[in-house]
């Protein structure tokens, strides 16, 4: 059912779209450039989707076992604990692998249009994995340290947004605070002074942000101009915004394997 519903939905959005894009008698002409516009917007609800999934699968795998008392069966199984937590989270992936499989057909209408290649069909789907991996592991790991299945949810929600706007303000905070200070004059002056980062330091933090992957990933006018004001206001050195999307998400892969591994030391204990 929950496959049902991921693809009904997204067939919907797909459809509203195209029809929004080719309808003659609404735009007066057909404009091809919308093409990129649904591809981008398909991604960003699969995307979207993992967010509101995946939490709901892997903050429950270890404190529902507990609540339901069955926890020490399964550990006296022999099964060890860093085994069990890979297993749990493996199980929401593959559902994840699943549901982006079944999207293709979906996505394979932008690419009969034209103008998006089968690589980035590809890529939507390895993005939607590496999601499901690192949501997953934040799950496992409140999972393993709360006692109700309802607090690590909360705790799962609450702390993927604080990293996603966290990092956004204070990635950009030399960027806020020139626009103050060209803005507001004396006040805003004061505000980039308080507000003051070290050249690039700020930057760097955006490399947890998983949002800054989907943009670099996209390409096109928004990557060039998000980056470019990161360049501008806080610097960053070139070869890292080259291969942004492998030196972060090999970070967010290293740090969710580090919440694997202490989960699998709380089991332990």
């Amino acid at each position: 059912m929950l496959i049902v519903t991921f693809e009904a939905l997204l067939a919907g959005f797909g459809l509203f779209f195209y029809y929004v894009a080719f309808d003659y008698h609404m735009n007066e002409s057909i404009n091809y450039r919308m093409v990129f516009y649904i591809f981008d917007i398909l991604t960003l609800a699969e995307l979207v989707m993992v967010f509101l999934v995946v939490p709901v699968f892997t903050a429950g795998a270890i404190s529902m076992e507990r609540e339901r008392q069955t926890l020490d069966v399964l550990i006296s199984t022999g099964v060890s604990p860093f085994k069990l937590i890979v297993e749990k989270l493996l199980s929401t992936v593959a559902l994840v692998a699943i549901m982006g499989y079944a999207s293709l057909p979906i996505l394979a209408i932008v690419y009969s249009v034209g103008g998006v290649g089968i690589d980035q069909i590809i890529g939507v789907v390895l993005l939607m994995i590496a999601a499901a991996i690192l949501f997953g592991s934040i799950g496992i790991f409140f999972s393993t340290i709360c006692n109700t299945t309802m607090v690590a949810i909360v705790s799962t929600y609450v702390t993927m947004i604080l990293i996603f706007l966290t990092t956004l303000i204070v990635g950009n905070i030399n960027a806020i605070a020139e626009s103050f200070r060209n803005r507001y004059g004396i006040a805003g002056t004061l505000f980039s002074i308080m507000t003051y980062a070290p050249k690039g330091a700020g930057a760097y933090l955006l490399l947890l942000n998983p949002i800054y992957i989907v943009v670099k990933f996209f390409g096109g006018d928004t990557a060039k101009e998000m980056f470019k004001e990161i360049r501008d206001a806080g610097g960053m050195f070139s070869n890292i915004e080259e291969h942004w999307v492998l030196i972060s998400g090999s970070l967010l892969m290293l740090i969710s394997f580090i919440l694997l591994v202490i989960s699998a030391k709380k089991i332990r204990k």
